[in-house]
């Protein structure tokens, strides 16, 4: 079994925890592929609700096509989870609200966002967002974008559950299982707080407000 969390580490593990033969006529790695992807847009929807951190990008400037009644996302996407919109670079939050209330800053609307009250709004620099990517399909030429790459792990084991359910065919509690002790810790190993519990408890203080009497979060 390949070492590493590539496209083809990710098939390996699947055909070495399903006991499958090398050159398995039943599974194609194109199906094994679609699989993979299956499983990573199901992690990312969750690592987007419980660590989205790990997977936020670089903030990213929205468009308009409208003259300011809407600013949409880069390349139209819809991102995934929480998103941060800022009126520029490093300027100050903006709100979410209704579109009834002229008091609030925006109205989100899938890829993109709309000012309320059927308002317009410009920006000398902006608006800034800060989200999450929805992940690209998982193929022989573009890789697994989950992280860090050791909660792949998680892609493997949610690839072999839905490979064991096609069908109804196989019993996939074994690959649940080990799904379950991978992201939450196993209940019966003191300590093992699983993939989730070690990144919510990565960064000491991590959330804290700062202070405006002293600018920064840190005293140094």
């Amino acid at each position: 079994m390949a070492v590493g969390w590539t496209n083809q580490d990710l098939i390996d593990r699947c055909i070495f925890f399903a006991r499958r033969p090398s050159g398995d006529a039943e599974m194609s790695k194109r199906e094994w592929y679609e699989l993979l992807t299956l499983a990573q847009e199901h992690w990312y929807d969750t690592f987007s609700v419980h660590v989205p951190e790990v997977l936020y990008g670089t903030p990213a400037q929205l468009s308009t096509a409208d003259s300011g009644a809407t600013y949409t996302f880069p390349g139209s996407i819809h991102p995934i989870g929480p998103v941060e919109v800022r009126a520029a670079r490093d300027s100050y939050l903006l709100i979410p609200s209704t579109d009834w209330n002229p008091h609030g800053d925006f109205v989100h609307e899938g890829n993109l966002i709309r000012m309320p009250h059927g308002e317009t709004r410009t920006f000398d620099d902006g608006p800034y967002a800060r989200f999450i990517t929805p992940p690209d399909k998982i193929d022989e030429n573009t890789p697994p974008t989950l992280n860090p790459p050791r909660a792949r792990i998680l892609l493997v084991y949610r690839a072999l559950v839905m490979w064991a359910s096609r069908g109804a065919m196989r019993d996939p509690t074994t690959y649940e299982v080990l799904e379950q002790k991978a992201w939450t810790g196993d209940p019966d190993m003191d300590g093992d707080v699983g993939i989730m519990g070690g990144l919510k408890r990565q960064f000491f203080a991590a959330g804290m407000v700062s202070s405006p009497a002293i600018g920064r979060a840190s005293l140094g």
